[in-house]
């Protein structure tokens, strides 16, 4: 029997502007979307937000930390770009 682990989200959660849709065919660790298709909408929501200014904007604007915080130091992006955005991990997503 094949399965499909499908996952759909939407971000930011407060004021939405994306939806994505991740759908596995035959899933190989868990047949279960939230366990397999909701990591990578989570992934690949971070991604997208860190392209689009204006949730860096709200993202910053909303950080208590604002000012203090540098590039996260695992962040593979620092080391390829001279000018580095602020890392966006962790973001605030919500997976309802």
């Amino acid at each position: 029997m094949a399965y499909r682990a499908s996952f759909v989200g939407f971000f930011p959660a407060d004021n939405p502007k994306y939806v994505c849709l991740v759908v596995l065919d035959e899933p190989q660790t868990s047949i279960y979307g939230g366990y397999t298709a909701g990591v990578i909408f989570k992934q690949t929501a971070t991604r997208i937000a860190g392209l689009d200014n204006e949730i860096l904007r709200e993202i910053e604007e909303s950080d208590p930390n604002k000012g203090e915080a540098g590039p996260h130091p695992g962040c593979q992006k620092y080391e390829r770009e001279a000018k580095h955005r602020p890392c966006l991990n962790p973001i605030k997503l919500s997976l309802r």
